[in-house]
């Protein structure tokens, strides 16, 4: 599964985040995750400026055992020096967990 993100800088970060990739199945057993820094460490997120994309790209492998969808990626951000997730929003709601659900066949 390849993910590409379009990261959108509201304010200037103070800390270095780091971006979770959790794939579930509908009944929320784990299949595949993968995290990782922005741009593979290349702009972490104290280097964003306000007003910036930064596009971010992953791989999830999937195994050839999962069980067959559908699935739920579930996106977030995470402060690499605590593990306390960045709140997460949607249409102004706080998500819940701090990740954002996307739904995948």
């Amino acid at each position: 599964l390849h993910l590409t993100y379009a990261w959108y800088c509201q304010a200037q970060p103070t800390a270095i985040y780091a971006v979770f990739n959790h794939l579930l199945t509908a009944d929320g057993l784990p299949v595949a995750q993968v995290d990782g820094w922005p741009q593979g460490g290349r702009m972490v997120s104290t280097q964003w400026q306000v007003g910036e994309y930064i596009e971010d790209t992953y791989t999830l492998e999937i195994p050839r055992d999962a069980p067959a969808g559908p699935y739920v990626l579930y996106v977030g951000l995470y402060n690499a020096a605590n593990n306390e997730r960045q709140p997460a929003r949607q249409e102004e709601q706080r998500l819940p967990n701090d990740q954002l659900p996307i739904p995948l066949p």
